[in-house]
């Protein structure tokens, strides 16, 4: 069975280079969604399907950053994206 989950800040970290945690920044998603912008919290994710939103975290100016994906507390699944500056 296929089943959705909500998303949530808890999902997503960036780590750098040093491995230093980030977590997103609430206040940051709370006033983008304020703004109008498209954010991933609290968004519905079914299976299958491409999602898009914002993600804010707090973090020095350069740097390159691994962002960690968690499918949540049933999957135990977890991804990791490199991100770039260029």
């Amino acid at each position: 069975m296929l089943t959705y989950s909500a998303l949530d800040n808890s999902m997503f970290k960036l780590t750098d280079a040093s491995g230093t945690e980030f977590e997103s920044s609430t206040d940051a998603t709370t006033a983008l969604e304020m703004d109008g912008k498209e954010t991933l919290f609290l968004k519905q994710c079914n299976p299958k399907i491409q999602k898009q939103g914002l993600l804010a975290f707090e973090v020095p100016e350069k740097g390159i950053y691994d962002l960690h994906l968690s499918g949540g507390f049933w999957t135990g699944k977890t991804a990791v994206v490199k991100l770039t500056d260029k």
